[in-house]
């Protein structure tokens, strides 16, 4: 068990930094395959959606659905949030912000439903003001932006507080109020 842990916690860690290696996809693909029914086969599931979303867009939203429907058999919901937010972020990648904020919705109801997710709460609601800042609606986008601040304050995430920032300042510049944007790139 130590072992397999340990090969998770590697493929995972390249995850994270955005490589896209044909080897870890093939590892990744074998864990999955041979992996139980439980919350590590959920996050490998979701783990290997986030390395398909550049490269097959379309397998990564049904590997998260696979991935929502088992965190769903088995009471996972914080891979089941995982699942639909990155469904969402796929989504919004293929030029649907629509279709990418119902299932960031479905992410933040989950959130709101389960106190102890509200760390992802923060997540979810920057990844809709990124939908909706897709949509062109700037006042929307702000305010979960906005919103997303004020938790990533309480529980004092600094990345969360410097991408929520950044993607303030962002809108106020292509607003062109440029003592705003600098305001919040400041703060990024």
């Amino acid at each position: 068990a130590f072992i397999g842990t340990f090969i998770l916690l590697l493929l995972s860690g390249s995850i994270l930094r955005g490589q896209e290696d044909p080897k870890l996809l093939d590892a990744l693909k074998k864990l999955k395959e041979h992996s139980a029914e439980d919350s590590v086969k959920v996050t490998l599931l979701n783990d290997l959606a986030k390395e398909y979303r550049r490269s097959n867009p379309s397998k990564s939203v049904k590997t998260n659905l696979e991935a929502a429907a088992l965190g769903e058999k088995i009471g996972y919901v914080k891979g089941v949030i995982n699942a639909f937010t990155g469904i969402g972020v796929a989504l919004k990648d293929q030029g649907l912000p629509d279709s990418a904020l119902i299932f960031h919705f479905k992410a933040l109801e989950l959130c709101g439903t389960f106190p102890e997710h509200e760390k992802a709460k923060a997540r979810v609601l920057n990844n809709i003001g990124i939908a909706y800042k897709e949509k062109l609606d700037f006042n929307k986008a702000v305010k979960y932006y906005s919103d997303a601040i004020v938790i990533n304050e309480k529980y004092n995430d600094l990345e969360g507080l410097g991408m929520c920032n950044n993607n303030i300042g962002i809108i106020y510049k292509r607003q062109d109020q440029l003592d705003k944007a600098l305001i919040y790139f400041q703060k990024a």
